[in-house]
């Protein structure tokens, strides 16, 4: 007949493999959180590189025509002068105010044909 250590021995292994050994459950679920953890990492990973590429698709697929003016001549040239400064500054390399400065101080005149 087995000793009272035997009987509570294997009573103890059975315990533990039916409920979980507490190192093993432990180490399971540092496994587990590292798994986690590292999906968790990729998860972000893949956003910021989505994010990229949405970004350059809309920064270099996505533009607007920025020319779109029918007009010609004088027209155009008042058109631009009464629109965006930038367009102005990029067209003419001269900022609004120093065409206004040129139009009123000096006397160039606005000649519509």
């Amino acid at each position: 007949m087995p000793g009272l250590d035997g009987v509570l021995g294997e009573t103890s292994m059975s315990f533990n493999r039916v409920f979980g050994d507490d190192k093993n459950s432990n180490e399971e679920e540092s496994e587990h959180e590292k798994h986690l953890e590292e999906e968790h990492k990729c998860i972000l990973l893949c956003n910021i590189v989505a994010e990229g590429i949405i970004m350059r698709f809309e920064n270099n697929y996505l533009k607007t025509p920025c020319q779109t003016s029918q007009r010609i001549g004088t027209k155009f040239v008042l058109e631009i002068l009464e629109g965006s400064e930038t367009r102005c500054y990029q067209l003419f390399r001269l900022h609004r105010e120093l065409c206004e400065d040129l139009k009123n101080c000096y006397g160039l005149k606005v000649v519509v044909v």
